[in-house]
């Protein structure tokens, strides 16, 4: 837990200052696809998440999982950093909410690895509390992306309007 903190502020960090020292296009394809939660990105989190656990589970190296989470987590992050030093926030915060729907996924896709391979867990009721909340978070952000995606509620265009970095 401490080093997803650390990590994800360092990588905050590191885009702040990448956003405040270059000049940024906000809308190259890229960076604007960090702010994007689409169904491709759930897939991706969905299939690092399974894939650290297996390689966990059968004794890879903890760099390679280590690899295997950040592909999910690091691009939305240091976006949301770059962004946010570029002078545009709520890109950022677009960023940081397909951060927090990534995270969700991979801890989803985690629990359900260790326990469609039969590991089972120290306490199975603990493991339903934990199973059951992270569903919720799961249901909720996928909702929030819904509306993104069909009602446009917290599009691109909403957010930003006419692309004008905040003064």
């Amino acid at each position: 837990m401490i080093t997803l903190v650390i990590g994800s502020a360092l990588s905050v960090l590191a885009g702040i200052a990448i956003g405040v020292i270059v000049t940024i296009d906000p809308l190259t394809p890229e960076l604007r696809n960090r702010t994007l939660v689409q169904p491709s990105d759930v897939a991706l989190a969905l299939a690092c998440g399974g894939a650290g656990v297996l390689a966990f589970s059968r004794g890879a190296s903890l760099s390679l999982v280590g690899v295997m989470v950040a592909v999910a987590l690091v691009p939305p992050l240091t976006a949301a950093g770059i962004y946010t030093g570029a002078g545009y926030p709520a890109a950022g915060a677009n960023a940081l909410f397909l951060f927090t729907v990534n995270l969700v996924c991979v801890n989803v896709a985690g629990i359900l690895t260790f326990l469609f391979q039969g590991l089972p867990p120290k306490s199975w009721r603990m493991t339903a509390s934990i199973i059951l909340v992270w569903l919720l978070i799961l249901t909720l952000l996928m909702s929030m992306m819904a509306g993104t995606i069909f009602l446009d509620i917290g599009s691109w265009d909403s957010l930003i309007g006419n692309i004008a970095p905040a003064e």
